[in-house]
């Protein structure tokens, strides 16, 4: 919204968004961009959904768009959970603006500290200036370093005031021949310690004490106009006449959980800049910038906001972008945005993915499976690394139908996770197997906050249980030295699961039960590699000095 106020085109915001969209709809072409996919917005963490397709494209399998292998990934379970997590992302995307900017980077900010040297008498000190920044970024898997330079847009959370977002310069690298005291940082922007006001203050009234600022190089998305920044004086803190007591801070923690009113502050600035012809700039919106920097600062200063003072939206309908996730909303509740986040919020529709009925506890089981025992492409394309560990490819009828009472344990606990984190207490409404696996919940709801907790719960409750099914049951071992017998028997048990999954997989619980299992299978093959690996090492070192080697 400030972004729009300061000049930014409509347009930039809708190419972003149809990036992202095309970025997540194409995700199912290929592993890669699966993997890659569910790491970013990790999904499917607690079930290892990603490290399973890194080893299976390790293995030479694809998807049936890339046809680049013989070895194409047909697991239906396996490829609807991807298209749960496209769903799941595709509603951030809508409901909630989450739009990935390829060119910004959120990073801790510090002062330069060249200033201070020079009047210690330093020379040749190299120092910003008024209105410069140095940020230089590098990612996780190592790199050149970028060193950012030329305009860019700082600003801070919450970006409410429109002098929240100023545009600055980044120098890129620092000159050579002069002493810099910032040369080497990374992932770090360092902010100048000259001019009239701090650059820090000036971004809804940070510090650099630990505060983050998003810098956006992206040169649609900066600012054509400028704004002041806001002064964001602080109110007097509260205090009291005696010593404080543990009663005063208990009265503390419920009033701060009273009071606690960011969210609603800033989301009444919104309603009212979107209503507004001066957007960002209406004098309400200026009013509600201060009380929502006081309500930043109420756990240090101890003065809540009185929300009774709060400026009115305008009209009592909301923007269509606020609409909730409701089956039949009144037209009456909503009017048709004409800014930047109705756009975005009209300009596509998410499909429904939906899950078979054997997927709920209280469905109905799918057709009985009829195909061959480890006939599909997974078990194919592991048949040789398994056979070459554990001396054979196909199990026993009784070893397989063993693995009974395991499975039935989890299938109980699995079921009573659908149920108790469902949306709704309803007798009806459950969590399908597909939900639990990803970690999310696809069904409508009224209330966000909601469901992020249930999810959240869900997630904390099913990573329990998957690993109390890979430790305790088919006890894949979780030291890093465990030797090849552990490691052939926890792949021996693990094969055994993934078969009997395979064979059940019409019934609730199963499918997710396999890929529980096929984790494990997938370790305990790259350890028992690494291992191989090791062994061989060492005995080329011995070898190489001179030492007898036992054939």
């Amino acid at each position: 919204m400030v972004l729009e106020d300061l000049g930014v085109r409509k347009e930039a915001f809708l190419a972003l968004q149809d990036r992202a969209k095309a970025a997540v709809v194409t995700a199912s072409d290929s592993i890669a961009a699966s993997i890659a996919l569910l790491k970013k917005h990790h999904l499917g963490q607690g079930f290892g959904l990603h490290y399973v397709l890194q080893h299976l494209q390790k293995t030479g399998m694809c998807m049936r768009r890339e046809n680049s292998s013989p070895y194409v990934l047909d697991n239906e379970f396996v490829l609807r959970l991807v298209r749960f997590a496209q769903s799941h992302i595709l509603r951030e995307i809508k409901h909630d603006a989450r739009i990935p900017i390829p060119e910004a980077h959120q990073l801790l900010g510090v002062a330069d500290e060249g200033p201070a040297y020079v009047e210690r008498g330093l020379e040749n000190v190299f120092c910003l200036k008024e209105g410069e920044i140095f940020a230089c970024v590098q990612q996780p898997d190592g790199g050149e370093p970028e060193y950012i330079k030329g305009l860019v847009s700082i600003s801070r959370s919450p970006h409410i005031h429109p002098g929240d977002v100023q545009r600055v310069k980044a120098i890129g690298k620092p000159p050579d021949g002069m002493l810099c005291f910032f040369r080497n940082l990374r992932n770090i922007v360092v902010l100048p310690s000259v001019g009239e006001r701090s650059l820090a203050s000036c971004l809804a009234g940070g510090d650099v004490d630990g505060d983050e600022f998003l810098v956006i190089k992206d040169p649609t998305l900066l600012p054509v106009a400028q704004a002041e920044p806001a002064s964001y004086v602080g109110v007097e803190p509260r205090r009291l006449d005696r010593p404080s007591t543990t009663e005063d801070i208990c009265d503390f923690f419920v009033e701060y959980m009273q009071s606690d009113v960011v969210g609603l502050v800033a989301d009444q600035h919104l309603k009212i800049a979107d209503q507004s012809k001066y957007g960002t700039f209406d004098p309400d919106c200026m009013k509600l910038a201060q009380l929502c920097s006081q309500a930043v600062d109420y756990p240090k200063n101890g003065v809540p906001v009185d929300t009774e003072k709060m400026p009115s939206t305008h009209i009592r309908a909301s923007p269509d972008w606020k609409k909730a996730e409701d089956n039949d909303p009144r037209p009456s509740d909503y009017y048709e945005s004409t800014r930047a986040l109705g756009a975005l919020f009209r300009n596509f529709e998410i499909k429904p993915v939906k899950a078979p009925s054997s997927s709920y506890p209280n469905g109905e089981p799918a057709a009985p499976v009829r195909d061959p025992p480890l006939s599909d492409t997974i078990s194919r394309v592991l048949q040789g690394a398994v056979q070459r560990r554990i001396g054979r490819f196909h199990n026993d009828e009784r070893d397989v139908a063993a693995l009974e009472p395991i499975f039935r344990h989890y299938a109980e606990e699995l079921r009573y996770i659908c149920l108790t984190h469902a949306l709704s207490d309803h007798a009806g409404v459950r969590l399908s197997e597909e939900e639990v696996a990803v970690g999310t919940i696809l069904a409508k709801c009224t209330q966000p906050r909601w469901r992020r907790d249930r999810m959240q719960r869900m997630r904390m409750h099913a990573g329990q249980l998957v690993r109390h099914v890979k430790y305790a049951r088919l006890r894949a071992p979780m030291a890093k030295d465990a030797g090849e017998a552990e490691l052939v028997g926890a792949l021996r048990r693990a094969w055994l699961a993934w078969d009997f999954g395979m064979r059940n997989r019409a019934v609730f619980g199963a499918r997710s039960f396999s890929l529980i299992a096929l984790g494990v299978v997938c370790d305990m093959l790259e350890k028992l590699e690494k291992l191989e690996g090791k062994e061989i090492e060492e005995e080329f070192e011995e070898d190489e000095t001179g030492e007898e080697v036992v054939e």
